[in-house]
């Protein structure tokens, strides 16, 4: 894991994870099989719905750090962010 700063850590975990933080404008389809598919793929929405659920799920640990100050959950949570998040914040 990447080392980071006391000032980078506290940004990340200060920061709401939520989906304000993310551009998921390039994610509204996907791809099956080489062809473009619409909403509604595999019984969500839109991928924005399995965003929102991974986002919920990360703003749970990020909390869970905030309390605890386990440095477990800090390291969780910045293995499964994306790489992208870790980048525009910092």
């Amino acid at each position: 894991m990447r080392f980071f700063t006391p000032e980078e850590k506290e940004l990340i975990v200060n920061t709401p994870i939520n989906l304000d933080a993310f551009d998921l404008e390039g994610m509204k389809t996907v791809v099956l099989y080489g062809k473009p598919q619409e909403n509604d793929v595999f019984g969500f929405h839109c991928l924005t719905d399995i965003w929102c659920i991974l986002f919920e799920k990360l703003e749970f640990v990020r909390q869970k750090y905030l309390r605890t100050k386990d440095e477990r959950y800090f390291t969780e949570l910045v293995r499964l962010l994306p790489n992208s998040y870790k980048v525009v914040k910092l």
